[in-house]
């Protein structure tokens, strides 16, 4: 009786450790994915994000904390797209490296979303990276990672449509 008992026991802890499991992983594919939405919603209220994106060169910080003229506050918010973005990127980092995301989940649908995302903000991201405070550590690592793989992000960046 009691070998029934400690088996009982033990199915049933593997059992809510499993419910654990899912269920961390589901709260940060929701984290993931409200992130995600909220950058989707800002590129379609401004579309002009993407464009900017591609205009981004060294000394456009100024402009970023200039005077709030009209051309200045398109950087402003592109600028805050960039920054959701990172978010994104942070908060999917972060659960993959703390086991919070299915491992499939992430190099199947996450990893290459990361790689467009950085791809496409290159200009801006690498003079936050010469810095070396701007960025979080999970992003410059992970950028470190696919370029020892052989990523060039420049030229990624360059091979996009403009």
């Amino acid at each position: 009786m009691e070998i029934t008992g400690a088996v009982i026991a033990a199915v049933v802890a593997i059992v809510g450790l499993a419910i654990t499991v899912v269920t961390t992983w589901a709260q940060a594919e929701k984290e993931a994915g409200d992130l995600y939405d909220q950058m989707v919603r800002l590129r379609v209220e401004h579309p002009e994000v993407m464009a900017l994106s591609r205009r981004w060169v060294p000394g456009t910080f100024a402009r970023v904390y200039g005077e709030r003229r009209e051309p200045e506050a398109s950087w402003v918010v592109y600028y805050s797209y960039v920054e959701l973005c990172l978010a994104y990127c942070n908060a999917v980092l972060v659960a993959r490296r703390g086991w919070r995301m299915n491992r499939s989940s992430f190099n199947v649908h996450h990893k290459p979303l990361l790689k467009l995302i950085l791809t496409e903000h290159n200009p801006i991201i690498e003079e936050l990276l010469k810095e070396g405070k701007y960025t979080s550590r999970y992003i410059s690592e992970f950028r470190a990672q696919l370029t020892a793989e052989g990523w060039n992000w420049r030229d990624e960046y360059e091979k996009l449509p403009t």
